[in-house]
């Protein structure tokens, strides 16, 4: 899942990326996150962002099921960042090997994963297919830069192109939300 522009950035050249997206795609994401074992993200989305990764509903108030926060990478982080707080359980897993943290999460339990962090860890899942669907937010938004949503996923040329079939397109206030899933 991630938030993007119209020209496919995920954040300005400065690295600022709150908010691309509008309040009604936020509640939706929120809403969808009360739904799932897990949201994971890497340590440099961590760093930059300082995200709490919570379900919280419009009024500020967090939702009874609160995600397990899955933090991948071996980057030492300060634990004052909000992800490292009270509000939902966390885990940091010191590793670059997505199978080995899809294996960790499996042994606790946690079936329904949401990828949300950063270009390196969403590319790295694509890439090796491991992904069920894609869940885009497209906001009418052009910043340009070199910040996009996808970087590397070993496609040299068109023919080999990830074909995707879209099986939900729709408004969310300003903002369009795409789901696509693999042909």
């Amino acid at each position: 899942k991630w938030a993007q522009t119209l020209d496919g950035r995920t954040a300005a050249t400065d690295k600022t990326s709150k908010w691309i997206s509008g309040s009604v795609s936020r509640e939706d994401v929120h809403l969808r996150r009360s739904k799932l074992d897990a949201i994971l993200v890497g340590t440099g989305t961590v760093q930059y962002d300082n995200p709490d990764l919570t379900a919280r509903k419009p009024d500020g108030s967090r939702y009874e099921h609160q995600p397990l926060r899955v933090v991948v990478g071996k980057t030492e982080l300060s634990q004052d960042l909000r992800v490292f707080n009270d509000e939902a359980p966390t885990v940091q897993l010191k590793t670059h090997d997505i199978k080995e943290v899809l294996t960790q999460l499996w042994d606790r339990g946690i079936r329904h994963v949401l990828v949300e962090g950063g270009a390196k860890l969403a590319s790295e899942f694509i890439a090796k297919g491991i992904f069920d669907e894609i869940l885009i937010y497209q906001a009418p938004l052009l910043v340009g830069g070199a910040n996009v949503a996808v970087t590397d996923i070993g496609i040299d040329t068109m023919q080999k192109a990830l074909e995707l079939s879209f099986t939900e397109v729709k408004r969310l206030g300003d903002d369009v939300f795409i789901r696509a899933v693999p042909k």
